[in-house]
């Protein structure tokens, strides 16, 4: 009766075109190892007294093999329609946007900003000041993080949703990409990262001949005693650990989202940036480390917030925390393209 009832059902879903043929087949043939069972556990019970094992135990087993096989497939689907929708989303604000006329200037300040409108006109206007040309990526925001930044004569391109501050950022290299910029500088959008050190950040690119440089909190003796918490300062040192092995230089703040990247490695981020949060840092650190690129750190102060305070919350970052060391031990980080030599 079970089984009829879920053949039934998929076969309804199925014809309003609410499940595709591959999943309805899929599910269809879950249905009918239910169905079938008791004919299965004939079929297979001489298999079962050569395995010694027990025709149950081999039919359930077919069916969990069944029903894991469709969930990896509905997986794989979910996961490149996400990829997908964020691309388009990307696309969509690139293409519609207010994104700024290219100057001679090789160097594009991106700014990724989610409902930060009492800081993001202060950050915008210092980074002009010191001559850059400056695009903000309102990330969905709900305020008026878009007026404001346009009021502070930064570019802005609005994403329809909020997709995260990793695909904020990839949009914001898609367009440095497509408009001819040679380096990029990310900065948030809340006052943290002093502009001041966006020319040392410049500066030690060409100095160091290397793709990233970072701007690290915990390297600079003005802020040597940062109020982090013990637990998620062990948390930092142990990405940070595994982030010197894979670029084989010591990093000590892997989480900063203070940087400049320039050249082959900016290409490859503005395609496959991680969005997820440490994913634009951490894992592209990783990954960037992994492919041959070259990584750096300077020292770098860190500020007070100008307003409000962060968006991620203790248990999501340590749960994220998590997913981004399992994602470099296990290997499972995004494949950059390996740097070539010009």
């Amino acid at each position: 009766m079970t089984a009829a009832t879920i053949a039934a059902v998929v076969a309804g879903l199925a014809r309003k075109q609410l499940l595709t043929f591959r999943y309805a087949i899929g599910w269809m043939s879950l249905a009918l190892v239910g169905a079938l069972s008791s004919l299965f556990l004939q079929l297979v019970e001489p298999i079962a007294n050569l395995l010694k094992l027990s025709p149950v135990a081999i039919v359930s087993s077919i069916g969990l093999l069944l029903l894991i096989t469709i969930c990896i497939q509905l997986s794989i689907s979910i996961s490149g329609l996400q990829a997908q929708m964020r691309s388009l989303a990307e696309s969509q604000a690139i293409d519609s946007g207010n994104a700024p006329i290219k100057t001679r200037n090789s160097v594009l300040a991106v700014v990724p900003a989610f409902n930060e409108e009492n800081s993001v006109g202060v950050v915008a206007d210092q980074l002009l000041r010191i001559g850059l040309d400056v695009l903000v990526i309102d990330d969905g925001s709900t305020d008026e993080t878009a007026l404001v930044a346009r009021s502070s004569g930064a570019s802005v391109i609005s994403m329809p949703f909020n997709t995260g501050v990793g695909g904020a950022i990839r949009a914001g290299f898609r367009y440095a990409i497509e408009s001819g910029y040679d380096i990029v500088v990310q900065c948030d959008a809340d006052g943290q990262h002093p502009v001041s050190h966006v020319k040392a950040l410049l500066s030690s690119l060409e100095q160091f001949d290397c793709d990233m440089v970072i701007g690290s909190r915990f390297a600079s003796q003005q802020t040597p005693l940062m109020s982090v918490s013990k637990a998620r300062r062990i948390a930092m040192w142990t990405l940070a650990t595994s982030a010197s092995r894979a670029t084989q230089t010591h990093i000590s703040d892997v989480t900063s989202g203070f940087r400049a990247v320039r050249g082959q490695l900016l290409l490859a981020l503005s395609e496959q940036l991680p969005s997820y949060y440490l994913g634009d840092t951490y894992e592209a650190v990783i990954a960037a480390g992994r492919a041959g690129y070259s990584v750096k750190e300077i020292p770098s102060p860190i500020v007070e917030r100008l307003h409000g305070k962060s968006s991620a919350t203790t248990m999501q970052a340590f749960r994220l925390t998590i997913r981004a060391f399992a994602t470099s031990i296990l290997r499972i980080h995004v494949r950059l393209p390996r740097k070539t030599l010009n």
